[in-house]
């Protein structure tokens, strides 16, 4: 789990509100100085920009390119 401010929040990232887990699917700018997040269960809350929250944030690996695809550094002098 990472601290970050409300305006660093992300679709995908999971935030807990009274220890319960809320995956957020869809965040909206309410006038200049919050955040309207949706979670995938329905509830929405509001958060101000600069408020900490506690985040799972998920993400993708980077796939590893195969020997083959890599390019060939082998030095070659004539």
């Amino acid at each position: 789990m990472i601290h970050v401010p409300g305006d660093r929040l992300r679709p995908g990232d999971v935030i807990y509100i009274g220890g319960t887990p809320h995956a957020i699917t869809d965040i909206r700018e309410i006038h200049d100085f919050c955040k309207r997040l949706q979670s995938d269960d329905g509830n929405a809350c509001v958060l101000a920009r600069s408020a900490l929250v506690e985040v799972t944030r998920t993400y993708r690996p980077r796939r590893a390119r195969s020997p083959a695809t890599l390019p060939d550094t082998t030095c070659r002098f004539a």
